[in-house]
């Protein structure tokens, strides 16, 4: 089953519960973009500072963080399900994917848009619940999909197959009604969607939508 999972990327702590709330009963997951300004030239609001306002779905972080290991214990206090951390700063990432699994919650790694997939180590796709491929660069919402994704996406599909593996293949970036079909084709099943989702009128319209599309 293809997911859409709406993605949520904020300085804003009034924004950032206000969309949670908009989107509770809608779907099943959403994916909270973590951004430390270290990691891009951008910061996201302080998990300190919000709740999760009442949604009873899973969430999903996605550290676009230095180290995206020292987040793990502040991700699980908030009550993340599902860790998603870049391996363009992250040391060891074997260290991050036992530490987040040993904090009860699924892990994923993180690939920005131009990295290579032999970046990944090689002994730990049997481990991952999820790989994210950024289809643009990590940062800012609503930037065009860029095509040269569709090359890491089918390669992680065939990794996936090759080695009989069942993780999700993520793509965030861009993606809507006009491509959306495309990214499923090419390996995807889970779509990570923000302006897509957030700028129509009628949010529980265009998620049917978008569920009509894909499944032409």
């Amino acid at each position: 089953m293809i997911e859409i999972t709406p993605t949520i990327l904020t300085s804003s702590k009034q924004e950032f519960e206000e969309r949670l709330s908009k989107i509770s009963g809608l779907v099943e997951r959403i994916q909270v973009d973590v951004i430390d300004g270290i990691f891009t030239d951008n910061k996201t609001v302080d998990l300190d500072e919000v709740s999760r306002a009442g949604f009873r779905g899973k969430i999903d972080f996605h550290l676009m963080v230095l180290e995206p290991i020292n987040w793990i214990e502040k991700s699980a206090k908030f009550g993340a399900d599902f860790l998603i951390g870049h391996i363009e700063k992250m040391k060891n990432q074997l260290g991050f994917v036992r530490q987040v699994k040993e904090a009860g919650m699924k892990v994923g790694l993180g690939l920005d848009l131009g990295t290579k997939i032999e970046e990944v180590d090689r002994s730990l796709w049997s481990q991952l619940d999820g790989v994210l491929i950024m289809s643009v660069k990590t940062g800012f919402s609503g930037q065009k999909f860029q095509e040269r994704a569709f090359e890491l996406i089918k390669r992680v599909r065939e990794i996936k197959k090759n080695l009989d593996l069942d993780f999700d293949i993520i793509v965030d970036g861009g993606v809507n009604l006009e491509n959306a079909k495309k990214v499923v084709e090419a390996g995807a099943n889970v779509l990570a969607m923000g302006n897509a989702i957030w700028e129509a009128e009628d949010i529980k319209e265009r998620i049917k939508d978008l569920r009509v599309e894909i499944e032409k």
